[in-house]
């Protein structure tokens, strides 16, 4: 009897146990299924607009090469293959190159392998549609009949967008018209975007020119190795099929960089974006009417001053009514020329020795930084800064105030206020000649962010 008890409370054990291994054997089916949770698509917003962006790099004949790409979507109920974009009536364009640009996307589900072994690579089951409004990625890129018929520049893409799905394109043309030169030999521009019958959610444009001119606005010079982007394009390797060319995949990236980079957002269909601005072969023809415009009023500011010195002389002499009374003028007027020589000469001298002590100071400050380099003692230098920041307010208080304040007292109070204002203005003017040459001489070269068609020969070619 004992042992039937034990053999039923022993089979009553084994019921839930096997219920909970069956139990878990089911949950565990799906995880043999080759399956992977599938990565976020991107936000793409598509139906937003088109994305367009612009290289635009003037050149010293005013003429302009500009590179476009175009991100599109097809919204309409049909394949697209033809492309409108309407240009600036007043351009005239030429060496016109156009490429479609072919991309695959990523592996959204690998398979699963029954055996997995490290070395044997995976398969992809699906993928997603390919983003290309993305300015980075592995293209491939099929060449694409471009025309101008009138102001519309038409491309006929070789392989057609299906509807509800992207595609993007990019074109090379020279342009004439958007450069004109002035007066003083510069050039300014007014670049203008194409214009589409759809809305453009983004556009950047960036502005740049030849490494031999000067760009306005620009932070530095780049030093660019231009050469001639038409012929590289065409000798890129690509041929009526879709192919992978690294040449093309350097100059296509950069699109939409340069010296000067402007963004803008959410332009209606057949609207326009423009930038303005000015480049030269020299400083001096880029700013030339800001230079002429400062010399004339620095010139307007001497023929007051001296216009009002002129007024003071001449009421400082005594009216003549009498033969004995133009006796006594006649020492007071020649001393009051030789008064305002011994003024002028003293306001000159005083602000010539004011600016070699300002250049002495600025050598002797760059020694001391450089001298922080050593083994030098912190605290020497200190003392040594405290030392020349006083001496430096003794002399330039001597400077500026002494001569005047000596003319004043042998002289008059007028005659040291007219040598005080003297003194300030040649200092002005020297402070304006010295900024006007350093300004002239250049800027330091930089860097770009994005080396602009450095590499592939993508780069236009000198100017002549």
């Amino acid at each position: 009897m004992i042992k039937r008890l034990v053999l039923v409370i022993f089979l009553l054990l084994l019921v839930p146990v096997s219920a909970l291994a069956q139990n878990t054997s089911v949950q565990s089916e799906p995880a043999d299924e080759s399956a992977i949770f599938p990565v976020p698509r991107p936000n793409v917003n598509t139906f937003l607009g088109q994305k367009h962006d612009y290289t635009v790099v003037f050149r010293g004949n005013g003429e302009s090469v500009v590179s476009v790409r175009v991100a599109l979507a097809n919204n309409t109920e049909s394949e697209l293959r033809n492309v409108e974009l309407r240009l600036p009536d007043y351009i005239k364009t030429s060496e016109l190159l156009a490429f479609q640009v072919i991309r695959e996307g990523y592996c959204l589900r690998y398979a699963q392998p029954a055996i997995y072994s490290p070395g044997v690579p995976q398969s992809c089951e699906e993928y997603s549609e390919p983003d290309y409004f993305q300015g980075y990625g592995q293209n491939k890129y099929q060449k694409a009949v471009v025309e101008v018929v009138g102001d519309t520049l038409k491309v006929t893409l070789p392989t057609a967008i299906a509807k509800e799905k992207s595609g993007a394109f990019f074109v090379y043309m020279r342009a004439v018209g958007f450069a004109k030169k002035d007066l003083f030999g510069a050039y300014n521009f007014n670049f203008e975007t194409l214009k589409v019958n759809e809305s453009i959610q983004n556009l950047q444009v960036g502005i740049s020119t030849d490494s031999d001119l000067v760009l306005k606005g620009a932070k530095g010079e780049v030093d660019y190795r231009f050469e001639d982007t038409s012929t590289s394009l065409m000798a890129a390797g690509v041929s009526e099929k879709a192919a992978a060319s690294p040449a093309i995949d350097n100059f296509y990236n950069q699109i939409g960089y340069g010296s000067i980079t402007k963004t803008a957002s959410s332009l209606a269909a057949l609207e326009s974006y423009k930038v303005s601005g000015a480049y030269a072969s020299t400083r001096l023809m880029l700013y030339a009417k800001e230079i002429l415009v400062g010399a004339v009023v620095l010139l307007a500011v001497v023929v007051v001053f001296l216009l009002v010195a002129k007024v003071i002389l001449r009421k400082g002499g005594k009216k003549v009514s009498t033969p004995d009374q133009a006796k006594e003028v006649v020492e007071p007027k020649t001393l009051q020329g030789g008064t305002f020589l011994l003024s002028f000469l003293a306001s000159i001298v005083s602000s010539v020795l004011i600016a070699l002590y300002t250049a002495g100071l600025l050598l002797v400050s760059r020694l001391i930084s450089g001298a922080q380099y050593y083994d030098y003692d912190s605290q020497t230098n200190i003392w040594l800064w405290i030392i020349i920041i006083v001496a430096s307010f003794a002399v330039y208080a001597f400077l500026i105030l002494g001569p005047s304040i000596f003319i004043g007292i042998k002289r008059g109070v007028g005659w040291g206020f007219a040598t005080l204002g003297l003194t300030i203005l040649w200092l002005v003017l020297l402070v304006f000649i010295v900024g006007l040459v350093i300004f002239l001489g250049g800027i330091g070269k930089y860097e770009p962010p994005v080396p602009y068609l450095l590499e592939g020969g993508l780069g236009p070619q000198k100017a002549d």
